[in-house]
């Protein structure tokens, strides 16, 4: 079986700037449709990730992308979606065109010096596939259709002509989960007959029918009807179930039966939450009666997913276990993606200092528990020191490489050159009284202190841990990252 993301990753509000700037600022993501650009100049803005975007058609029908951030104060600019050709901040009415350059500032006049000349909006990717609208954060960016590669042929062999299509609707949800599970379900359906009763009765999920398939960008589940399927009428231009999963947040969905697309982003609205919208396209064949039928069937399955989505999020935020266990084959789109994942938020994570694990983590891991007797307070020399000390203030520069220990703290082994990562000068609320024990990581193989439960990986600076008595200390686990 394959080791899961930690499921700290579900619920830790540090990694939404590290997701932001190694996810989300660098992939293409679905924003929405041409319709809503109306007949001519036009804007519709939208979020990639948690970062506002928006579209811009100027007259001669040049389609622009920028970050949707006003470059006076920094408020987001547009709103919604508008048939005009100016975009006007709502804070102070700076003006820029549909071409990002500014135009207007109130009051500038009466500032020497001031020239909107070469004051423009953050220019971002923007891509076309039929009506569809992405967008990349990354001005460099490759161009869509590279990142596409075979999707429009797999959509196009379905019976769709994306062409086509005509937009019927948006529906939007909430779901109180963080995204990376919400994503993780679509991308699974492992427990679709023991979860979606309708969707199995039309669509054969067995392991030896249902197929799953991996591409550079995307991800596809292949779903045929079922012998004497039930649940929605499947005559029509679509004989077989596709749901497609464009790295990192886009989702596709297409039933059998009347030509059908519906294509939509999961979005990160906290560590906990997670906004999404799903638009639905038909073809001309699709009567009205028929997407009713579709809207209906779907929307069953989405609530039965969120019930489910929102309580895996309740047992990974209860913090007491580390992390879950993957079937390689059955849920291998998941570790694919969830491989990503680690691979590019770690990428930034290296970077720079991390206090993932925080005094405040690691007292309520320690609360509660028994406590157990009194260890040995030096670990092997040149690996690690666990030195007590009473209560003291212990300043350390994230920014610098400097020496992070001060007497009565230091002992022969420590001490550690090594920029630090966490630092604190008092204990946590509502932790009592306690003694300061200053654990330091160093670049050595892991060291267990076995009667005192605490196990420290290889690691490049040092972590500060709270235990409630001076010589009980709590079994705990203290972990530090690696640079």
């Amino acid at each position: 079986m394959s080791a899961a993301l930690e499921w700290s990753a579900y619920t830790d509000p540090s990694l939404q700037a590290l997701e932001r700037e190694g996810i989300f600022a660098r992939a293409w993501q679905y924003v929405g449709h041409f319709a809503e650009l109306g007949q001519g100049a036009g804007y519709v803005a939208g979020r990639v990730g948690d970062i506002p975007v928006v579209v811009t058609r100027d007259r001669t029908g040049l389609l622009r992308a920028f970050l949707n951030v006003c470059r006076h104060r920094g408020s987001v600019l547009a709103a919604g979606a508008a048939a005009r050709e100016t975009l006007q901040c709502p804070y102070h009415a700076w003006t820029y065109g549909l071409d990002g350059a500014l135009r207007s500032a109130p009051r500038s006049d009466r500032e020497a010096g001031f020239d909107c000349e070469g004051i423009s909006l953050r220019p971002a990717s923007v891509g076309a596939w039929g009506p569809f609208l992405f967008v990349n954060p990354d001005p460099d960016a490759a161009p869509l259709a590279e990142v596409l590669g075979d999707l429009p042929g797999l959509v196009a062999e379905a019976g769709v002509d994306i062409d086509e299509l005509r937009h019927h609707a948006r529906a939007e949800s909430t779901v109180e989960a963080n995204w990376k599970l919400v994503a993780e379900n679509f991308l699974e359906c492992y427990h679709c007959a023991v979860a979606h009763p309708g969707f199995s009765a039309l669509v054969d999920v067995s392991p030896d029918a249902y197929e799953l398939a991996l591409g550079d960008a995307f991800s596809s589940q292949f779903g045929p009807v079922r012998e004497n399927g039930s649940g929605l009428d499947t005559e029509g231009e679509v004989a077989r179930s596709q749901f497609h999963f464009l790295w990192p947040n886009t989702m596709i969905n297409i039933f059998p039966g009347r030509t059908n697309f519906s294509i939509g982003p999961v979005l990160p609205a906290g560590p906990e939450r997670t906004e999404r919208f799903l638009d639905y396209f038909f073809g001309s064949e699709a009567e009205e009666g028929w997407i009713e039928e579709l809207l209906e069937f779907d929307g069953q399955v989405g609530a039965e997913d969120k019930v489910l989505v929102e309580n895996v999020q309740r047992g990974v935020a209860t913090g007491l276990i580390e992390r879950g266990r993957l079937l390689p084959e059955s849920e291998r789109l998941i570790v694919d993606f969830q491989r990503r994942v680690q691979a590019r938020a770690s990428r930034r994570r290296s970077s720079r200092p991390s206090s993932r694990w925080s005094l405040r983590q690691l007292s309520k891991r320690s609360r509660g528990k028994a406590p157990l007797r009194s260890a040995s307070r030096t670990a092997q020399p040149g690996s690690l020191s666990c030195e007590q000390s009473p209560k003291r203030q212990v300043e350390a520069n994230a920014a610098t490489s400097s020496n992070v220990c001060s007497r009565p703290w230091e002992t022969s082994q420590s001490c550690s050159s090594r920029r630090p990562g966490v630092s604190s000068t008092s204990p946590p609320p509502g932790s009592g009284s306690s003694s300061r024990w200053l654990v330091v990581c160093r670049p050595r193989p892991s060291l267990a202190i076995s009667a005192t439960g605490i196990t420290v990986p290889p690691a490049s600076w040092f972590t500060i841990v709270d235990f409630p008595t001076p010589d009980e200390p709590s079994s705990t686990t203290v972990r530090c990252p690696a640079r």
